[in-house]
């Protein structure tokens, strides 16, 4: 189910960027950038699990080259291992690039928290605590488009 997400997830991302239409009334990147996102985790042992899950990004761009983001996911759970398994992962970090009026590539820094439910199986897979540390390190590829896309 994951793999089959991220296929569609990024099938989706190659279609807006070589079909998307030319934001030609646009001459600089926009100081505010928001957005609702699809998005899939996958967890490491002890979890071992991955999940699909919808949020949200905040960007406010500094200049051309630096933008600090903020995003929030949730993942609303029902895994095969744990019906009930659910978690919500905050990501608040610095992003370096380049960007043009179409848009731009960027290297993305942000570390944040993972947050799973009280009521999830996460005491029965070793972890003791609900909060724990998320770091989210990778490029990411910007596309942007007219008002009235």
């Amino acid at each position: 189910m994951i793999k089959t997400a991220i296929r569609i997830h990024t099938l989706v991302i190659l279609l807006l960027f070589l079909f998307g239409s030319d934001a030609r009334a646009q001459t600089e990147i926009p100081r505010i950038e928001t957005g609702i996102q699809f998005t899939a985790l996958h967890l490491p042992a002890p979890i071992g699990e991955g999940a699909a899950g919808v949020g949200g990004r905040f960007t406010y761009n500094l200049s051309h080259h630096f933008g600090l983001e903020a995003e929030v996911n949730h993942f609303p759970g029902g895994t095969r291992s744990a019906s009930n398994f659910g978690e919500t992962e905050g990501l608040f970090g610095l992003r370096a690039g380049f960007a043009a009026p179409i848009g731009g590539i960027f290297l993305k820094v942000r570390p944040g928290f993972i947050h799973f439910s009280e009521d999830s199986a996460v005491h029965g897979r070793g972890l003791n605590q609900l909060d724990h540390f998320a770091l989210d390190l990778g490029f990411v590829g910007t596309r942007y488009f007219s008002n009235h896309t």
